[in-house]
């Protein structure tokens, strides 16, 4: 059994052990008294004797011995991130892995990039920088032409395009998006001159049925079916990540893959068959721990009064209610008033607001433990993406089609959350 599977096998343990945690969700906090039916008792005990004042320290760093409990559920998540699993690579390991595969990529590609390239934020200019680097040395190798999937405005096309010399087809299934890379395309062209002619952009709906030979024959006239394909996708939203990867297998052509998946909670199926997440669960993959950690952020107003006016909606018989975002929420009392005005009820319905702040009196004594439960849940969604993301890898080896495949933290997980490239050869 490879590490891949060990450690996909421990994190679906665990995940199970804390399924009713993992399945939660904040607006049921008070109604459906998580507090209690989703905590272990050793661990929600321990919780209770630290009581409010632990919530005012970071406890992002400062958790001591004197909370056992919560040190063995905190060193549990730890050893099951996908940087502690010693088949995950990081970005520097890239041109030595490359190497063990026989591909070139200097050292000094992936540990110097500017970040500052034309008409991005720094965040994509960052991502995009390094996986043109990446998905280029992968198609020099095949001398591929490159299919980018879910393109979007053609960010990544065109700096393979211009700074590698690998045709590109662009495909995107959104109209509005393609007249966006358009856009941009003659943008540049004002500005420096006329556009490379390799890359080519299309509209197209990608699915698992889609035959990428065939619309890189009809589309990229100079190919021919002698040359091979290399297939990426820069942050893939939902099941499209999930339909490269088979593309990939199921294509001969297609004999590199460099994809870097978000989105998680739209993506329906797993890949292996052994991974059952509910929505919420997924929602929870897309947290970013490093973020919160970094920034020590801690619980939302609007979220805590979420799971208060749902205590007044059940008092009133409401149920079923999505209050959306936007709310007006300098105080509970303004803020439940906007969600009942929002689901249409009668002024005379809406209860008054000495009625609506004892509501909010009798619950303002739990904010603090929804505080460290909602912590608890976003240190898991680091399992969580880790469970998603080793099914992914471990369908890849099941194939046995590919030569080498790995899992890369290609980005740094602060600046860009969705950090994790599957990268494989055949």
């Amino acid at each position: 059994m490879s590490t891949y599977d060990e450690h996909f096998e421990k994190v679906l343990s665990f995940l199970q052990t804390y399924q009713s945690l993992v399945n939660s969700h904040l607006t049921d906090f008070i109604t459906e008294d998580l507090w209690t039916t989703c905590l272990p008792d050793k661990l929600r005990k321990e919780l209770e004797t630290l009581g409010s004042d632990f919530v005012c320290k970071n406890y992002w760093n400062d958790v001591d011995h004197s909370t056992p409990e919560l040190n063995k559920f905190l060193k549990a998540i730890d050893s099951l991130a996908l940087e502690k699993c010693n088949l995950v690579y990081d970005a520097r390991d890239v041109p030595k892995l490359f190497s063990t595969w026989g591909l070139e990529l200097q050292e000094s590609d992936l540990t110097n990039c500017t970040g500052k390239l034309e008409f991005m934020n720094d965040k994509k200019s960052y991502e995009v920088e390094i996986m043109a680097k990446v998905t280029s040395a992968l198609a020099k190798f095949h001398s591929s032409i490159i299919v980018d999937a879910g393109a979007g405005k053609g960010y990544l096309s065109e700096q393979i395009c211009q700074n590698y010399g690998v045709p590109v087809l662009a495909i995107d299934s959104s109209h509005i998006t393609h007249k966006g890379a358009i856009r941009r395309q003659n943008i540049i062209k004002k500005k420096f001159g006329p556009p490379s002619k390799l890359v080519h952009y299309l509209v197209h709906s990608i699915d698992d049925s889609t035959d990428f030979s065939n619309l890189v024959k009809l589309y990229s006239p100079g190919w021919n079916s002698k040359q091979s394909l290399t297939i990426t996708g820069l942050h893939t939203c939902g099941s499209l990540g999930q339909s490269v990867i088979k593309a990939f297998l199921q294509s001969d052509c297609i004999k590199s893959l460099c994809v870097v998946t978000c989105c998680y909670h739209l993506a329906e199926t797993s890949l292996s068959g052994k991974l059952k997440l509910t929505k919420n669960a997924k929602m929870l993959a897309q947290q970013s721990i490093e973020r919160v950690r970094k920034n020590n952020h801690h619980l939302s107003p609007t979220l805590f009064y979420r799971a208060v006016i749902q205590v007044l909606l059940n008092s009133l018989g409401i149920s079923n209610v999505k209050t959306g975002r936007s709310a007006v929420a300098e105080d509970f009392v303004t803020y439940a008033q906007w969600v009942l005005r929002k689901i249409v009820l009668n002024s005379n319905q809406i209860p008054s607001q000495d009625m609506i702040k004892e509501v909010y009196q009798a619950h303002e004594n739990l904010k603090w433990k929804m505080e460290i439960f909602q912590m608890l849940r976003v240190c898991l969604g680091s399992v969580v993406e880790s469970a998603i993301l080793l099914d992914r890898i471990t369908y890849l080896k099941a194939s046995k089609a590919c030569s080498n495949f790995a899992l890369v933290r290609l980005f740094d997980p602060v600046k860009s959350p969705r950090c994790y490239a599957i990268i494989a050869l055949k």
